[in-house]
Formats: structure tokens, C-alpha cells, sequence
């Protein structure tokens, strides 16, 4: 454990050094792919704590508005240019829309309960546990 530990921390110190990005189709892949298990994710904590809440919807519009913001502070720092930041924030959220429908579909599954007032609730539960 320590020597993941050390390790981490060696990865933190050398964070200054300068990546070179690009639009190739690998970094798009990245960014597709990054989409979809950062929405998948997310659909995941939101339907454990936020039943009520349409979680496929709230996992794609919460990661790819960070990321639209989080390309758009590329784009004024200068990094990145106006055509590659919306290129790598389609790409983002194209993988956002396919990872969270696809966890929504196929990984939680609806239940029917009840609520606070005994009324009929149909909500979303996990199909696995962690």
C-alpha cells in the first residue's frame, strides 16, 4: 500500500510538465470514452442517493457541461483552439449520451416501491451491489 501510495505522489510532483494535445482519432476516442464512464458513473450515484431523480439525464447533462466548461477554460487560457475544443466536447458528450442511456438501460434496473404516503413509486434501484 505504501508503494501505491509513493507512487501517487511521484505522479503528483511531476504534474509540470506540458502534455501536447491533438485531434487525432485516438484523443477523440479518449474523449468518447471518458464521456461514457464519467455519465455512467454518475448515473450510478445519482440513482443510489436521488431515486426520484431521472438519473440518465442528470449523468449526461452534469459531465458534459463540466466538460464543455472545463474545454472553454482551454480555449481562453489559449490551449486549445476554438475547432478542438468543440470537437473534444462533442466527442465528450456524444459518449456521455451512450454511457449513461446504456447504464440506465442495462445496469440499474426500475423496482416498484412506496412512498411516504403508500402511494405506488416506481423508482430505480441497482441491479448489483458494490
Amino acid at each position: 500500500m505504501k508503494q501505491v501510495i509513493a507512487f501517487f505522489i511521484f505522479l503528483l510532483i511531476s504534474l509540470n510538465t506540458q502534455a501536447q494535445g491533438n485531434s487525432s482519432f485516438n484523443s477523440e476516442m479518449g474523449h468518447f470514452a471518458g464521456g461514457a464512464f464519467s455519465a455512467a458513473a454518475t448515473v450510478v450515484i445519482v440513482d443510489k442517493y436521488f431515486p426520484e431523480q431521472n438519473s440518465a439525464w442528470v449523468g449526461f447533462a452534469l459531465t458534459s457541461t463540466i466538460d464543455a466548461l472545463l474545454e472553454y477554460r482551454q480555449y481562453q487560457l489559449g490551449d486549445n483552439s476554438a475547432s478542438d475544443a468543440l470537437l473534444d466536447a462533442s466527442s465528450h458528450a456524444l459518449g456521455a449520451a451512450l454511457g449513461a442511456y446504456l447504464t440506465d438501460k442495462y445496469i440499474i434496473t426500475p423496482t416498484v416501491a412506496f412512498d411516504a404516503n403508500n402511494n405506488v413509486y416506481t423508482g430505480i434501484n441497482i441491479a448489483f451491489d458494490f
